[in-house]
């Protein structure tokens, strides 16, 4: 699903002419790059997913669930991201003309 809306996102004359790739410093509420909240989301996910871990040591077997749903999650959206990347690469600036 993600990677349709990314793929309509493509064609939309509201966002960005160029892309960036993602990073963690980016502002993923830009609506001109979809791609910076997609990787924000993914890093949600783990993030969650790991503390959930932590916590499921002392809180039970629910709480690992959790954990394991969160990881889950967040291992798609990077997956979806990996894949929207590849589909949108046309759009996407090279790394080279970005400045340090």
């Amino acid at each position: 699903m993600m990677v349709g809306i990314i793929g309509i996102q493509i064609f939309n004359p509201g966002s960005d002419s160029r892309w960036e790739l993602p990073s963690s410093d980016g502002n993923p509420l830009r609506l001109g790059n979809p791609l910076n909240f997609a990787h924000f989301a993914a890093q949600a996910g783990v993030a969650s997913g790991v503390g959930y871990l932590v916590a499921s040591i002392w809180c039970g077997f629910l709480i690992f669930l959790l954990a394991i749903t969160c990881l889950l999650s967040g291992a798609g959206w990077f997956l979806g991201l990996r894949w929207s990347i590849r589909l949108a690469r046309k759009k996407i600036e090279p790394a080279s003309s970005r400045l340090p």
